[in-house]
């Protein structure tokens, strides 16, 4: 079967949805291509991008998100504080959520 076009993957994705990166290495040289592999992607499918060091700095800035239709990119680390401080401050969970593993 052939892969989907690029319109075609960017017709299944809702306009104005996001991404939001959670990890702590996510800034660092080594993660570079990491990052860019994400920001790519993100940017094909038509979405927004958001990036955060530690959950907290995320539970800090989510109020202020409009977080209707987005998915949560994060690290094993991150990935129990992120969701507590979603379910703390009422937020709607993420559409996708993705842990990285090495």
């Amino acid at each position: 079967r052939a892969a989907p076009s690029d319109a075609a993957q960017r017709s299944r994705v809702a306009p104005g949805w996001r991404a939001i990166v959670c990890y702590e290495r996510c800034h660092r040289p080594e993660e570079a291509p990491v990052r860019a592999a994400i920001v790519r992607t993100v940017a094909g499918l038509g979405g927004g991008l958001a990036s955060f060091k530690k959950a907290v700095k995320f539970e800090y800035a989510a109020p202020r998100m409009n977080l209707e239709n987005y998915a949560l990119i994060t690290d094993g680390r991150e990935a129990r504080p992120c969701v507590q401080a979603l379910t703390q401050a009422c937020l709607v969970p993420p559409t996708l959520m993705v842990v990285l593993s090495e």
